[in-house]
């Protein structure tokens, strides 16, 4: 697979003024897309990899709220985070935005320090998450290979698991997991990996 350059992010606000000013501030660090309405969203979207969106809070036909609900009920946009930019910093808005699942939100006139460190969290914890459900699904898998008493497709799976590096506390109970693997303890095998989904050792993801 290609190996692309530079996170995209899109912008999508009716002001013009606001876009312009977006545009500047991410320019240089991002390859930035604008959308002045909703429909003009979608398009790029469906034509343009993309990131991470700034959305208005409110835009006249389609709301910024509308806009996020439908990207989280379809699986093809669903998995972009969202930040909001929006005129009013209220407590109202802010449970909105949280509860729309909206990762973050911005208040106007935005401050290019504020707006450029609250992408780079976002984006940093993304490809945690992103890493979390990958090593997820691997555990699942392996779950079900063993109460299957399909050895191969175990080993394989523990394999792949051995060359993770994820943080201390979780590499630890990996490295259990594959030995009681190869040594066919497949009830051991469930009994850590409900451990370490019990104790949530996912929080933190260190480098290599």
């Amino acid at each position: 697979m290609e190996k692309r350059g530079k996170k995209a992010i899109l912008v999508v606000d009716d002001d013009i003024p606001t876009l312009t000013a977006l545009r500047k501030i991410l320019e240089g660090s991002y390859e930035v897309s604008l959308a002045k309405s909703a429909s003009m969203a979608w398009s790029i979207l469906s034509n343009t990899p993309i990131d991470l969106i700034l959305l208005d809070f409110e835009m006249p036909l389609m709301s910024g709220i509308d806009f996020i609900t439908y990207m989280q009920n379809n699986p093809i946009y669903q998995h972009i985070p969202v930040i909001f930019v929006t005129s009013h910093g209220t407590q109202s808005v802010f449970m909105k935005a949280v509860s729309s699942g909206a990762k973050s939100f911005v208040v106007k006139p935005v401050k290019p320090g504020v707006l450029l460190d609250k992408i780079r969290s976002v984006l940093d914890n993304t490809v945690l998450e992103t890493e979390r459900e990958k090593l997820l699904q691997k555990l699942h898998f392996l779950d079900i290979a063993c109460k299957n008493g399909k050895s191969a497709d175990a080993e394989k799976i523990a394999d792949d698991l051995k060359k993770t590096r994820y943080n201390v506390g979780t590499d630890k109970i990996l490295k259990e997991i594959c030995k009681e693997v190869f040594q066919l303890n497949y009830s051991d095998v469930a009994t850590k990996i409900n451990e370490l989904k019990k104790n949530n050792l996912f929080d933190r993801k260190v480098d290599d």
